[in-house]
């Protein structure tokens, strides 16, 4: 619980907030005017929501509280009560950084923390030396354009010492973004969401655990002081994912590296399509006609984005017949005016926009991507009893199986190899955005052996 005081409206409320919300009770008890009562009890009109409230909190470290609204739940002549999405702790009331550093629990295991150290154990005596790697050994950075803003990521390992402890020292991957120095909230939001999905693509689950955001700004010296905490207000799940998982279901930094700097850019400008990540590895062996539809559509997404051209892949038969109808479809137009010339147009614009369908797709991505899923795809059936693996029988089962969904047929059974199916196309979607990012067959091999749990010696 915090509380503290705030002004709102030109008076002045003493404030709690917990659970993210927030309560305002009135400090100073004036006489009413007879306006604010009529207001209170008229349902036409509405409260000016603000975007952001100040407060100046009396029982915590940091003495500013930014609180960021996004709408009241209760009011009444002295009180208020608004829901909060997210807030920021200062140190004073000065709100201006360029660096976000965040720390989670999937980020100890991305970017190992295993790295930062050597031991060595003398056995008959105990002695043990352990020797932590400087700062700088473990700094890995790159860059990446969001907004016209050049971006620096920084990936190091921080450790703390605790004296009197079973743990006398805890380590912890940090994830660092330089920026040029900003006030902008929205910008801070923006940032967070580039990290968070950033998380979420590593790992694919949304959710992720991310326990410690810290804003910082560079002091003239040249080194990052903290100036605050960010928190923003996430969902609870009731399913708590054990450290086992966190720890082998995940893509490795060593893996990915080579790719970042495009994958951070390609999540900034929202090419990359998240919505079909399971909430958590529970959700993720369970399917859900939505949860299908999702997935297909995810597909549909990033073909569109790395084959944009595919429809010059097409055979000669297609586009000679293409070029026939385009040229009747022509000569009518010339033909007609009016309401009937229009319909025509219609027609045209159908034919134009007509490309592959979703199994001619796949066939074309499964084998474009062969040298990086076949081991894993010819595996899982030959497991499941199937030796002759078809490409086009996976993808002609998948668009069956996403008509029947997206028609409004939810009752028609699940044949059992489309679950099979399912699981071959999320790995063809690692397959496509990690080669658009850079990355080589053998790491894109490794990172969904690890990701989707495929236990190959890679």
């Amino acid at each position: 619980m915090v509380y503290g005081n705030i002004e709102f409206q030109n008076n002045k409320y003493f404030f709690t907030f917990d659970n993210y919300v927030l309560k305002l009770l009135k400090t100073e008890t004036n006489i009413i005017p007879i306006d604010d009562v009529i207001d209170l009890f008229d349902m036409s009109k509405k409260d000016d929501i603000p975007e952001i409230l100040v407060g100046k909190s009396i029982n915590q470290q940091y003495n500013f509280i930014c609180f960021y609204i996004n709408g009241i739940s209760e009011r009444t002549i002295d009180t208020y009560e608004f829901n909060v999405y997210a807030y920021i702790e200062l140190s004073n009331d000065k709100f201006e950084f360029d660096r976000l550093s965040v720390m989670a629990d999937e980020l100890n295991w991305f970017y190992n923390v295993r790295k930062a150290y050597d031991y060595s154990i003398a056995f008959e005596t105990g002695e043990t030396k352990v020797n932590l790697k400087t700062f700088e050994q473990l700094n890995t950075n790159f860059n990446f354009m969001y907004n016209n803003n050049e971006i620096d990521v920084h990936f190091n390992i921080s450790r703390n010492i605790s004296n009197m402890s079973r743990f006398p020292i805890t380590l912890d991957s940090t994830l660092s973004f330089d920026f040029e120095t900003t006030d902008s909230f929205t910008f801070l939001l923006d940032i967070y969401g580039i990290i968070k999905n950033f998380i979420m693509f590593i790992t694919y689950r949304q959710n992720i655990n991310i326990y410690n955001m810290a804003i910082k700004k560079k002091s003239k010296n040249g080194k990052y002081r903290k100036i605050g905490n960010f928190h923003v207000k996430s969902s609870l799940d009731t399913f708590l994912e054990d450290k086992e998982t966190m720890q082998k279901r995940i893509i490795n930094f060593d893996s990915l590296k080579s790719g970042c700097s495009k994958l951070m850019y390609n999540l900034g400008v929202e090419r990359i399509y998240l919505q079909h990540i399971p909430y958590n590895t529970r959700d993720m062996h369970t399917i859900t006609p939505s949860r299908f539809i999702l997935v297909t559509a995810a597909f549909e997404w990033e073909f569109s984005n790395i084959y944009s051209d595919v429809k010059l892949l097409k055979s000669h038969d297609y586009k000679e017949v293409n070029e026939t109808m385009n040229n009747f479809i022509d000569s009518l137009i010339n033909s007609y005016t009016g309401k009937k010339k229009k319909y025509i147009k219609y027609y045209k614009k159908i034919i134009q926009n007509s490309g592959m369908n979703l199994s001619e797709k796949l066939i074309h991505a499964f084998k474009e991507h062969s040298d990086n899923i076949d081991i894993f795809i010819k595996n899982l059936y030959v497991i499941n009893g199937i030796t002759d693996v078809v490409y086009n029988d996976i993808a002609k089962r998948i668009q069956i199986q996403r008509n029947n969904y997206a028609h409004g047929n939810i009752d028609k059974e699940l044949e059992p190899l489309v679950i099979l199916d399912l699981m071959c196309l999320e790995w063809l979607l690692y397959s496509m955005i990690l080669r658009d990012c850079g990355v080589d067959t053998l790491n894109i091999k490794r990172s969904i052996n690890k990701l989707f749990n495929r236990h190959f010696a890679i």
